[in-house]
């Protein structure tokens, strides 16, 4: 299955391609030249994109990145294709010099994720979203109970949600399934004082 993350090149005016539309993109296919996927941890400036919801991705799966709030520190640009009607915005951002920019045709959760996983080459076995999941979970009780506000975990299917609802519970917290599938996923409540 080819994920929905496509790549422009910020050195030209128009993205490049072969997709059928008035604004054809390509596939996401590989990493920036300018990125490096040394043991040093990628800066990623995420441009109309949530940086909470990046950072809580990039924790659950481990990843080698930052996230950072400048682009001067950036080794590459995140965006949605929804944000690429300000591209004179991003290249005045850049100002020329060659960052990665990466599109994702959505900004949800699950299309961050993807574009993760494919970039980093992480495996998606049974067991390892059970145990994404699960420190998902953790992390987010985690920080509910720091920050007294509710928070929503990414979506997944039927028994890992079953899974995060028992960690969720463990911390003495509250938690629903809301949303339709396949975009299903747990609201977890601060405790009632």
């Amino acid at each position: 299955m080819i994920p929905e993350i496509r790549t422009v090149s910020s050195s030209t005016e128009k993205p490049s391609g072969s997709i059928a539309g008035p604004e054809p993109l390509t596939f996401f296919s590989a990493p920036s030249e300018t990125v490096s996927r040394s043991d040093q941890p990628i800066s990623i400036y995420p441009f109309g994109l949530n940086h909470m919801q990046l950072n809580t991705i990039v924790h659950s799966l481990r990843l080698p990145v930052r996230v950072v709030r400048s682009v001067q520190d950036a080794d590459m640009i995140l965006t949605s294709q929804s944000q690429m009607k300000h591209k004179a915005k991003i290249d005045q951002l850049v100002g020329g010099r060659g960052i990665g920019l990466h599109v994702l045709r959505r900004n949800t959760a699950q299309n961050i994720e993807r574009f993760f996983r494919s970039y980093f080459d992480v495996s998606e076995s049974i067991e390892a979203l059970e145990e994404d999941s699960v420190r998902e979970a953790h992390t987010i009780a985690k920080r509910v109970q720091s920050e007294g506000r509710t928070l929503e975990l990414m979506p997944r299917n039927s028994y890992l949600r079953r899974v995060q609802h028992g960690v969720i519970e463990s911390y003495g917290l509250n938690s629903t399934s809301v949303g339709e599938e396949p975009n299903r996923r747990l609201r977890v409540f601060p405790k009632a004082v």
